[in-house]
């Protein structure tokens, strides 16, 4: 029960500070809470270090500023057919449905 509660107790917090918007992205999987706070981001830097972020595109408007002051990468993905190509090669193993 205690589990349950400090488990309330963090989502209510994470609620007031995503109201607060100190999240840069938040997000729910199997009924977890997660996110990346911007303060976090800020100590990194403060610390001399470059904090690595995969971040969807919207959030870039949050970070394209002199505060975070990021480079910005983009990985698009291969066209259709290179990747046709690579799953015909022997290199490409299928994974075996159970």
């Amino acid at each position: 029960m205690l589990i349950h509660f400090q488990t309330i107790a963090f989502q209510d917090e994470m609620m007031s500070d995503i109201a607060a918007n100190e999240y840069l992205e938040y997000g729910t999987h199997d009924e977890a809470m997660y996110g990346t706070k911007l303060d976090t981001i800020r100590r990194i830097h403060s610390e001399g270090k470059m904090a690595i972020l995969d971040v969807e595109p919207q959030a870039l408007k949050i970070l394209r500023s002199a505060e975070y002051a990021p480079y910005v990468v983009f990985i698009a993905a291969p066209c259709l057919s290179t990747m046709q190509v690579k799953m015909t090669s022997s290199f490409y193993i299928p994974i075996k449905k159970l």
